[in-house]
């Protein structure tokens, strides 16, 4: 599904009073360092998700799960090493479409969302599964791309990689990076800053992106 980004960043924290709930995706999926994995073929491989009440900004729910992947079955090192996630723990996850549908039915009590993600990736690679499996995709109505509004809010040229963006706002990066719900609560921490509620401190950028 092609979502059109109509969204007026400037005027951004009115979607708070649109939406009783944002959802936060965040995906991990099978990649290679030497292009022997197609872009076309990436399988989403992990599933991250936080479900955050508007009206104060806080997560109330949250949902993980591994992925076997099925084209590429075997990972990489490189996308081991970069993700942490392991050919055993793939091995022993479920396929696709039950870990799709336990998603689904993670989603059924909330009944109206926005779907964020950091980027436009996850919204995409979702429809790529979904299409590759023969389900049918998430009904996703509008998308809020929360790099593009991090970076829009905070005036911050060009836009920056979610740790950047942590550093950036002076806070602390939990778990490791590049597992879905780690990298997802960290960009939760965020919101504040995404809305405009708080502001970056401008010596944060002296700050070396280690």
């Amino acid at each position: 599904m092609k979502i059109v980004d109509r969204t007026d960043y400037n005027k951004i924290s009115e979607l708070l009073n649109q939406y009783p709930y944002l959802l936060l995706v965040d995906l991990e999926a099978t990649c290679s360092e030497d292009n022997s994995i197609a872009v076309n073929e990436f399988e989403t491989i992990e599933i991250g998700a936080v479900m955050v009440c508007t009206k104060q900004l806080i997560a109330i729910d949250e949902f993980e799960c591994l992925i076997k992947p099925v084209q590429h079955p075997i990972l990489t090192d490189f996308c081991t090493q970069l993700t942490g996630i392991t050919q055993a723990e793939v091995d022993q996850a479920d396929n696709f479409s039950k870990a799709f549908n336990a998603f689904i039915s993670w989603l059924k009590p909330y009944d109206d969302y926005l779907f964020c993600s950091w980027g436009a990736y996850d919204s995409v690679q979702l429809a790529i599964d979904c299409q590759y499996h023969q389900l049918n995709s998430l009904a996703i109505d509008r998308e809020l791309n929360l790099k593009k509004a991090f970076a829009k809010i905070q005036k911050v040229k060009p836009r920056v990689g979610m740790k950047r963006a942590m550093q950036l706002a002076g806070l602390t990066i939990d778990g490791r990076a590049h597992r879905a719900l780690d990298d997802v609560k960290n960009i939760s921490k965020l919101l504040p800053f995404i809305f405009g509620f708080k502001n970056i401190k401008r010596e944060n950028f002296s700050v070396k992106n280690t």
